[in-house]
């Protein structure tokens, strides 16, 4: 299916170029766009082959980008293949190249026309009744997603038959367990660690005495929780555990929103958290988004559609419909950071560890 190819100079243009392509798709447009790609790929060979097969190519011009042998590169391409090719100007003037074709007027990072959008749909670039896709860089889960209660699972039925297996192996040492537990008199003990959970057969200890000394008071939890005050009300073993040992908090059996990826950590120019709807259209209303130090993210009358995205980012902006800006100035996000999503009852969607 044909996309839309974003060309653009990368420190001049590089925000309004990701808020543009979230732009489009959430109109229903695919776009390929370089922003985010895998350092590991033949980047340049990929780029030609993108606009090889794009349906329409958008040029941002700045006065960086006139500059620019790359873009320079990449609008000749697209034009000895004679790709229908839609200038829009964010700072500066008309590029000299496009001197015969009418731009769109963009300074200031206004979002193309409603027609602009009719134009794309006009050149041939299918478009979707639901969400278009990010084809360059497809968000990559972090961590396994449990199916919401009801829904479709998240993925093929194929994939779930080794998980399966182990589940059924683990319930028969279970059950051999507990027999050979109660043959000896002794009794099961369940040890819950970060990543698994270990069963352990322990045996009758000598009976002693009952100790006259009263058990010590337990330490106060300090003010700057690193959960969800709702989560430490409803658990607070569970909040007080994590916050000591800095482990990833467990999620909701019903949870169905993920955060699927962390982009440009740690740089306040394109610093954001991808979020995606796995399960039916949801409310995020009253949801927030922390980073277990006092900063508080709390989402304001937004539904995410089925199978949907939206990408938070730390600093201002203008909001797109998948596209919100935490109006930060300053990045939040180290590598090794823990960051979690609440529901509006408290309770854990996901939580990554910042790569």
């Amino acid at each position: 299916m044909a996309h839309v190819f974003i060309s653009y100079h990368k420190n001049s243009s590089r925000n309004y170029a990701r808020k543009l392509a979230d732009h489009l798709i959430a109109n229903g447009f695919d776009v390929w766009i370089d922003d985010r790609i895998n350092l590991g790929s033949h980047w340049e060979r990929e780029i030609f082959k993108a606009i090889e097969i794009c349906g329409a190519f958008i040029i941002i011009m700045t006065l960086d980008a006139y500059d620019s042998e790359w873009v320079q590169r990449e609008y000749h391409y697209a034009d000895r293949l004679k790709k229908r090719q839609f200038p829009v100007l964010l700072d500066g003037e008309n590029f000299p190249f496009y001197s015969n074709v009418q731009y769109i007027d963009v300074r200031g990072e206004k979002i193309p026309p409603e027609s602009f959008l009719g134009q794309l749909e006009a050149s041939g670039v299918a478009r979707k009744p639901t969400f278009g896709q990010d084809i360059a860089n497809p968000p990559v889960s972090t961590r396994t997603i449990t199916p919401p209660i009801g829904g479709s699972p998240v993925r093929p039925l194929k994939r779930m038959l080794p998980f399966a297996g182990a589940g059924i192996v683990t319930l028969m040492v279970v059950i051999s367990l507990i027999a050979l537990s109660a043959n000896n008199g002794g009794q099961l003990g369940v040890i819950q660690t970060e990543t698994q959970a270990a069963f352990l057969l322990i045996t009758p200890q000598p009976t002693t005495a009952p100790s006259t000394t009263p058990p010590p008071e337990a330490s106060p939890v300090p003010a700057s929780s690193t959960v969800n005050p709702a989560l430490n009300a409803a658990s607070p073993t569970l909040a007080a555990e994590s916050r000591m040992l800095n482990t990833l908090l467990p999620t909701a059996l019903n949870a169905q929103v993920a955060i699927t990826n962390i982009v440009g950590a740690n740089d306040i120019s394109a610093e954001g958290i991808v979020l995606q709807n796995m399960g039916a259209i949801i409310d995020l209303t009253g949801w927030t988004l922390t980073d277990g130090e006092d900063n508080v993210y709390t989402f304001d009358s937004l539904r995410l559609f089925s199978s949907g995205q939206i990408t938070l980012y730390t600093l201002p902006g203008l909001n797109t419909p998948t596209t919100i800006f935490w109006g930060l100035t300053h990045a939040l996000w180290q590598t090794g950071d823990i960051v979690t999503l609440y529901d509006a009852e408290g309770n854990v969607q996901s939580s990554v560890r910042v790569p």
